[in-house]
């Protein structure tokens, strides 16, 4: 069976958003389906969640590299003019928040939107292949 790529896209995000709160997901590659898992668990999982290795832990977005290094590669592609601001931008905290204020201004933040999805794809489609979990469209 295979995995719909928005379902593991959702997934990656759950995981990604609730990393400090121990929130993870896993996929079975048997049937497709994915499994949340959280500290307030309401959902029951499967008894060999963590044992059979039909199951495989969706990453969040630091393990596919999808944080400021996709920035730095956004900023060398597609706005080169703003790198040493970004840079700047980059070495202090609320970085993300100034980095989104910044492509704002200059009306690039549905472009950063659209490379950030397409990354996020690519990425989960990698890492799907490497844990031989197959994908749909």
């Amino acid at each position: 069976m295979s995995v719909n790529i928005e379902d593991l896209i959702l997934a990656l995000d759950y995981t990604t958003s609730g990393e400090q709160f121990g929130f993870s997901a896993y996929v079975d590659k048997r049937s497709g389906e994915i499994h949340y898992e959280a500290d307030d668990q309401i959902d029951p999982l499967p008894d060999d969640l963590y044992t059979n290795p039909e199951y495989i832990e969706i990453p969040t977005a630091r393990d596919l590299d999808l944080g400021s290094m996709l920035v730095h590669d956004f900023v060398e592609e597609c706005f080169s003019e703003q790198e040493e601001t970004v840079n700047e931008i980059f070495r202090r905290k609320g970085a993300y928040a100034k980095f989104k204020e910044l492509l704002h201004t200059h009306d690039k933040l549905d472009e950063w939107y659209r490379y950030e999805e397409e990354a996020k794809r690519n990425r989960l489609r990698e890492w799907a292949q490497l844990n031989d979990v197959e994908i749909s469209r």
